[in-house]
């Protein structure tokens, strides 16, 4: 029994720090000053609910009432990212925002309602601290949701502009891009053959006849009409940091002008959790597909290439996070046909910086500039005049400081089309990093018109 007592506790303490990982936010907490209760770790998703608590000696936190205490947040999977003290009257506070390094601001609380206070002061930026704090998570935690990984705001923005002209872009049915367009050429009556002349010593007569009309044929691809497009997956995330799910909807309209050019509109919506924190994201895209080579047969060569801008805002109560961005970019895809065949090669470039957001005396700003340049290549078959199959992986890198400087995306599916302009696809998709991944399932529905 002497042997088996100090096994269970060395076992427990092995496993407390694996089970404290699990939680998003953690706060240690550590009296400051003679006595008082053992240093305690409590953790949880949401933030505010969090830092309330320590604030205010309530729940988890009340064995350090009437003490004074000194605590370190470890803020998703950042340690000692923030740090507080406060007094044992409970009255005075001070707050520091440690992930910045030794020149980062103390800031001093005094009264009774230091949990307002601190409240607001966090929801009026933090005098500019919260930018820099936000910018410095971006850099260092798997799932801050502004940058830095790739279910931040920055790389959403990238897939979806990756999604509809590169990896999706052209995938049809190879009786669909082409139209066959016949010119009809008359017949004509020629001169065949003499005929001999009469016992008489008459006129020569011509005997004639007539050439059946016939048809030049030209293959030609088919400029396509407009439509309107929905896209919707479903995922979940497994983090170093912590797991969750995804749910993402997508709306876009093609409006054509001609054979080579179109204007895009697309508006993206997209949840997701970390562990209990709800993470919002939603966009607006402008995009001008320009087709540079196009094919004027069925097997050839095409060059799109597709210019755009947009505007995105995420948030999040309980990260305590988020903002307004702006991006611009383009995609360019070179393809080739053969046969059933097509492949393609797509590069694309997307740079973004965040807008500050200034109302009364609130001032909201990320603090982010951000570059991304994805490669990737794509394949399809084309299985009979209704099904094809498709497959590509791309290479995404973030250029700036990120937590996920890089990752990999796979992607395969499925597409059919109908007779009536209908096309339907559903499929796989995926980022895989360094201490990130994600798998979605995913559909969409287009139809022309």
């Amino acid at each position: 029994m002497s042997m088996t007592r100090p096994l269970i506790v060395a076992l427990a303490a092995a496993l407390a720090p694996a089970a404290l990982a699990q939680d998003l936010f953690q706060l240690s907490l550590t009296p400051t000053g003679a006595g008082g209760p053992a240093p305690i770790t409590v953790g949880g998703s949401k933030l505010f609910s969090l830092t309330e608590g320590m604030l205010d000696q309530s729940g988890n936190f009340s064995s350090y009432g009437g003490v004074a205490f000194s605590a370190s947040l470890r803020y998703a999977g950042v340690d000692n990212a923030m740090g507080f003290t406060v007094n044992a009257a409970g009255d005075s506070a001070t707050l520091q925002f440690t992930a910045l390094g030794s020149g980062a601001t103390v800031f001093t609380f005094t009264g009774a309602d230091l949990e307002d206070q601190i409240t607001d002061f966090l929801g009026r930026g933090a005098a500019g601290e919260l930018e820099k704090f936000m910018r410095e998570m971006s850099k260092r935690s798997l799932v801050f949701i502004v940058d830095g990984n790739p279910s931040a705001a920055t790389a959403r923005a990238s897939r979806y502009r990756y999604n509809q002209f590169g990896l999706m872009d052209d995938l049809r049915p190879r009786y669909t891009p082409v139209i066959r367009e016949g010119e009809v050429i008359p017949g004509r009556e020629i001169d065949h053959a003499p005929m001999d002349p009469g016992a008489g010593g008459g006129d020569i007569v011509h005997r004639f006849r007539r050439q059946p009309d016939r048809v030049r044929v030209t293959d030609l691809v088919d400029s396509g009409l407009s439509s309107i497009r929905v896209d919707v997956a479903a995922g979940v995330i497994s983090t170093d940091v912590g797991d969750g799910n995804e749910i993402y909807v997508a709306v876009t309209n093609t409006f054509r002008f001609g054979d080579r050019v179109a204007l895009v509109i697309g508006v993206p919506v997209t949840f997701h959790k970390i562990q209990s924190a709800e993470v919002y994201n939603a966009q607006a895209h402008v995009n001008v597909p320009i087709t540079l080579i196009r094919r004027t047969k069925m097997d050839g060569w095409t060059w799109k290439f597709t210019p755009g801008l947009m505007l995105a805002g995420t948030g999040s109560i309980d990260f305590v996070a988020g903002g307004l961005l702006w991006g611009a970019g383009f995609t360019n895809v070179v393809g080739y046909n053969y046969g059933a065949w097509s492949f393609s090669y797509i590069a694309q470039f997307d740079f973004y910086d965040s807008i500050k957001l200034e109302y009364d005396q609130y001032e909201w700003d990320p603090g982010l500039t951000q570059q991304i340049l994805t490669n990737g290549v794509r394949a399809a078959y084309q299985i009979d005049d209704l099904w094809a199959v498709y497959g590509g992986l791309a290479y995404v890198d973030f250029l700036d400081v990120a937590a996920v400087d890089n990752f990999i995306s796979p992607a395969v599916g499925l597409w059919y089309r109908t007779e009536h302009g209908f096309v339907f696809n559903f499929g796989y998709e995926g980022d895989i990093g360094d201490g990130y991944e994600d798998h979605r399932a995913t559909a969409g529905l287009q139809w022309s018109f």
